[in-house]
């Protein structure tokens, strides 16, 4: 089975628990964190969900292009949170940047020297910047 199938089929259990069984039942009173790929963006499926129930965590080997930035502009124009999985630097994952909540940054198991690359990137230095400047006013933290 493919990656992409194997997700969908992952995604559409998930959906299916959340409006079947209930939110409450299965994440209590917190979020519901969903891994979901670009197909499950761009076909707008999350609308099935409460917004503010879910997060929607955008896997990080989905291609991007605009019209995945005009989705999830959408999403969170309809009240989704947007997360970032296992975020790396590249110009193409730089255009979700505005249009998400949370970036995740995987570091352990990753080749320290690769880690060292990523930060020694003149935009991704920027974006580090601006993460730890605009979070702590805002109440947020860089984890």
């Amino acid at each position: 089975m493919c990656n992409r199938t194997a997700v969908a089929l992952y995604t559409g259990s998930v959906v299916n628990a959340l409006t079947e069984i209930g939110l409450d039942q299965v994440v209590g009173d917190r979020p519901a964190w969903i891994n979901v790929s670009r197909d499950f963006v761009l076909a707008g499926l999350a609308r099935a969900l409460p917004a503010e129930r879910v997060v929607l965590e955008l896997l990080e080997d989905q291609p991007v292009d605009e019209t995945l930035v005009a989705s999830l502009e959408d999403h969170r124009a309809w009240g989704f949170p947007v997360a970032l999985d296992d975020f790396t630097w590249d110009d193409d994952r730089a255009q979700t940047l505005p249009y998400v909540n949370v970036v995740k940054v995987e570091l352990l198991g990753r080749d320290p020297a690769e880690v060292a690359e990523d930060r020694s990137n003149t935009r991704a230095q920027a974006f580090e910047r601006s993460a730890l400047t605009t979070a702590a006013p805002l109440g947020g933290r860089v984890v």
